[in-house]
C-alpha cells in the first residue's frame, strides 16, 4: 500500500475523459478520494452508485463508498474492479430541495504490474513477487 491518496475528480459524461486516470493496481491504497465539485452538488445526496459492465451501467456496491462531508467520496478499493482496462462508474445524485436527478461519472484505467502474457515462453513458478520498483519473476522454463 502506497502513502499518497488518490483523489478521482467527479465529471459529467462529456467531460470525463479529461478526468480519467491510470492507477497502479500494486500501488491501490485501502480507499480512493472521489471529489465533487461544491456548486454542483450542494443539497444533493448520492442515491446510486453504478459500475459500467459491457456497454450498461449496472448497480455496484451499495457498500462500497461512504460520503464525507459536502463535496467528497471515499470509496473502498475491494469493491472497484481491479482488471487492467478502463472502468467507469457513475454517480446519481438528486437535489434534496428540487428533485432534480442528475449523474456524475469517474473513470481510471487499471494497469497491472504482473500481467500474464497472452504467449507462454517460460512458465511461473509458485512463487512470484511483485513490487512497485521492481517485477521479480522466478521462472524456468518449459
Amino acid at each position: 500500500m502506497s502513502n499518497t491518496q488518490t483523489v478521482l475528480e467527479a465529471a459529467s459524461y462529456p467531460e470525463l475523459h479529461k478526468h480519467t486516470v491510470v492507477l497502479s493496481k500494486a500501488a491501490l491504497d485501502y480507499y480512493l478520494w472521489v471529489h465533487l465539485d461544491a456548486d454542483v452538488v450542494r443539497d444533493c445526496m448520492v442515491y446510486e452508485y453504478l459500475e459500467q459492465r459491457n456497454g450498461e451501467f449496472v448497480p455496484a456496491n451499495p457498500f462500497a463508498f461512504d460520503r464525507e462531508g459536502t463535496c467528497w467520496i471515499k470509496v473502498h478499493t475491494s469493491f472497484i474492479n481491479k482488471d487492467a482496462g478502463l472502468h467507469v462508474y457513475r454517480f446519481n445524485l438528486v437535489n434534496k430541495s428540487t428533485d432534480d436527478v442528475f449523474s456524475l461519472y469517474i473513470g481510471y484505467v487499471m494497469q497491472d504490474n504482473c500481467p500474464d502474457k497472452p504467449y507462454v515462453y517460460m512458465k511461473r513458478d509458485v512463487k512470484e513477487e511483485c513490487s512497485d520498483d521492481e517485477h521479480i519473476i522466478q521462472q524456468q522454463i518449459v
